[in-house]
């Protein structure tokens, strides 16, 4: 699987980014916005390339109506050098910097690749099943154009910033947000030494407890990592009456795709619930079996380090 940048000259197409082959990555502006439920307001860079190719055929996973060719680009990540990354640098620089360009969303867009793991199907189809699970841009724009939505971001696919910008894993490893099949299985284990993430008694009735419990490799410790969720026994790990409160406790429930079953990974090995804001915590670092987990602020602790299959 291959990430290509989509260009930082504004509408209009470059090689390889219009090969069926890659992923095509375009590039958004990316601010902090304190009035959003996300926190965040985004829209196209002016300066991501984006188009319709001339020369490479419609792969079968792209269905937008006003190119005949392969469009671009598929994905899209932060990329303006106005509100781009911070790198730390002391050969040729001075340390801290900011860089920008659509060759800094496509390495970008690989890492979220590599931490989703393999793709269920082709990694370029993948985010197209599953655009439900990325942030849709809507407004921006990176020049003029014949067919709108190639250079203007809109609801749905647009060529400036593809179907989105990451939300999670789910979109890229083929998952969604609905608790579907694929992923990695097997245990995840806790920064307290020698405990794990359990599923109480292993039953699979709603409302059975997800606590701590020595590290045994029975099937109540096999958890599917779908990027986005954390299933085991058919059912999925879920925040009690979708609360956002400090210690409000973790169960298991039937998987519905409500916000308080999705389980993104954060700093410090952390688990985060977006819904919440909190993390997966093991209440005051307890280490008797059986503890019911809960969530809390993300603190950077051992007891909401978790080790993902």
């Amino acid at each position: 699987m291959e990430v290509a940048s989509s260009g930082d000259d504004g509408y209009g197409t470059s090689f390889p980014a219009t090969s069926r082959y890659v992923i095509a990555a375009g590039g958004t502006s990316l601010r902090k916005s304190s009035g959003t439920g996300r926190g965040w307001s985004e829209a196209a860079w002016s300066g991501a390339g984006s188009g319709c190719s001339s020369y490479e055929a419609k792969p079968s996973w792209q269905h937008d109506t006003g190119c005949s060719g392969r469009s671009v680009s598929d994905v899209s990540a932060v990329a303006d050098p106005g509100t781009g990354v911070a790198v730390y640098d002391t050969y040729g620089q001075g340390g801290w910097f900011v860089v920008g360009g659509t060759s800094a969303s496509s390495p970008l867009i690989a890492a979220v690749y590599a931490l989703a793991g393999a793709p269920a199907d082709p990694a370029a189809s993948v985010v197209y099943a599953h655009a439900g699970s990325l942030n849709d841009i809507t407004s921006g724009s990176n020049g003029s154009c014949s067919a709108s939505y190639l250079c203007n971001a809109g609801a749905g696919y647009d060529g400036p910033t593809g179907l989105g910008t990451p939300n999670g894993l789910g979109a890229f490893s083929g998952a969604g947000g609905g608790g579907g099949s694929s992923g990695r299985t097997g245990p995840v284990t806790s920064g307290v030494a020698g405990k794990c993430l359990d599923d109480f008694a292993g039953a699979s009735a709603n409302g059975t407890k997800a606590d701590l419990w020595d590290c045994n490799g029975t099937p109540a410790q096999q958890w599917t990592s779908n990027g986005s969720t954390l299933t085991v026994n058919g059912k999925c790990l879920d925040i009690t009456g979708a609360a956002t409160a400090n210690g409000s406790l973790v169960e298991l429930w039937d998987c519905n795709g409500g916000g308080n079953q999705v389980w993104q990974p954060g700093a410090n090995g952390s688990l985060v619930n977006p819904a919440s804001g909190r993390c997966l915590d093991d209440p005051g670092f307890s280490t008797t079996n059986g503890t019911q987990l809960d969530i809390w602020d993300c603190d950077g602790g051992a007891n909401q380090h978790w080790n993902l299959p």
